[in-house]
């Protein structure tokens, strides 16, 4: 709860947009956004549209077909500037991907840690003439994404599953448990590791012959508190 005499609120993205025009009338740009860098990330919520193969498996088997976040960090592109940057990072991601070794929700084994991404030579130390960027590491996790949901087994219908994170976590809730009732992850240590700049990448994941994640819609609204 906010004291009496402070007022506790949440800015949409476009109230922040607004914001930002209002101290430019009056600041030189530099300053508004570190006044913006002062604003704190509140609840992050996904709405997900999916199903699976929707045949096949074993009760006791679960869900191979699921969805991650991942934080994208540092994205630069020296070399073509004014292209499609979302196409880039999805290509930048698909090439991490071939170079991960991946394990069921929950349980990952990954060959190589989180680190610096370039097109053309990947692991370079030197960057070459394309996009660079950085993914975050989970600090609960020897990954670099946070689980969000799997789709419920066997089910041709599609579902939408909503999943709300917050920064600060209520520590009696058993997030193993949650997560064997909903199928969905709290996100531990994910908003706290949101920086201005970042953006965020859902991946949607499969694993296992003849496994499919059907995706009708992936949408994200992120909010700002004061």
């Amino acid at each position: 709860m906010a004291p009496n005499n402070q007022r506790e609120e949440v800015l949409t993205p476009q109230d922040v947009f607004d914001v930002r025009g209002y101290l430019l009338e009056y600041l030189p740009a530099e300053l508004a956004n570190q006044i913006l860098d002062t604003l704190s990330t509140g609840p992050n919520l996904f709405k997900i549209e999916s199903h699976d193969q929707g045949w096949g498996g074993e009760d006791s088997q679960g869900s191979w077909t699921w969805f991650e976040a991942a934080i994208v960090r540092d994205f630069k592109d020296e070399y073509s500037e004014g292209s499609d940057d979302e196409a880039k990072i999805r290509q930048a991601l698909s090439i991490r991907e071939r170079r991960s070794k991946r394990g069921p929700i929950g349980h990952w084994d990954i060959e190589i840690p989180p680190t610096q991404w370039f097109f053309g030579w990947f692991g370079s130390t030197t960057p070459t003439k394309g996009p660079t960027l950085i993914t975050v590491k989970n600090p609960n996790m020897e990954s670099d994404v946070w689980d969000i949901q799997r789709n419920a087994r066997a089910s041709r219908e599609y579902r939408l599953h909503e999943v709300v994170w917050t920064r600060d976590l209520n520590e009696e809730v058993d997030e193993e448990a949650h997560f064997q009732a909903t199928g969905s992850k709290l996100g531990v240590g994910f908003v706290r590791s949101l920086q201005a700049g970042d953006r965020i990448a859902v991946l949607a994941r499969a694993q296992y012959p003849a496994w499919v994640n059907w995706v009708k819609s992936v949408d994200l609204e992120i909010y700002l508190s004061v």
